[in-house]
């Protein structure tokens, strides 16, 4: 899900759960609430910034099905963002092949053959906590 509630859905996997529409609905509306309460967290009343027309460099630590980056790739081309660079350093070979038609350039160190958890390419993982996350944007 993005920031202003568009939702993306792996249906392979919808589908292999067996997931009725109301289980989905139900993790829909506690996915919406935890993404609001983070933007207000995060970004402290600040708006999104413009980005029409500019270059977005889309990071994270890691891809395993891509499903999230997908959304955050979709999130900014509604907001007119120009070129979209996702950078990662380690990714599922079936990330990789679902996000390159996405987005106009995509750099991965690590391009493992099967899927994972994104832990697994790590010496040293921890998740960062909302308080974490609030610090490190409080430095920059």
């Amino acid at each position: 899900m993005g920031p202003d509630g568009e939702v993306i859905f792996n249906d392979m996997l919808v589908r292999k759960l067996g997931l009725s529409p109301e289980k989905i609905e139900q993790q829909v509306e506690k996915t919406r609430k935890v993404i609001e309460a983070r933007i207000l967290a995060f970004r402290k009343g600040r708006p999104f910034p413009d980005l029409r027309e500019r270059t977005v460099i889309l990071a994270d630590d890691g891809l395993a099905s891509g499903y999230t980056m997908a959304e955050a790739v979709k999130f900014v081309k509604r907001k007119g963002s120009g070129k979209i660079i996702v950078a990662v350093p380690t990714a599922s070979e079936s990330s990789v092949k679902f996000l390159l038609p996405l987005v106009d350039d995509l750099y991965c160190l690590n391009v493992r053959g099967y899927p994972f958890a994104v832990a697994e390419a790590y010496l040293e993982w921890h998740d960062l906590g909302d308080d974490e996350v609030v610090s490190l944007l409080g430095r920059g």
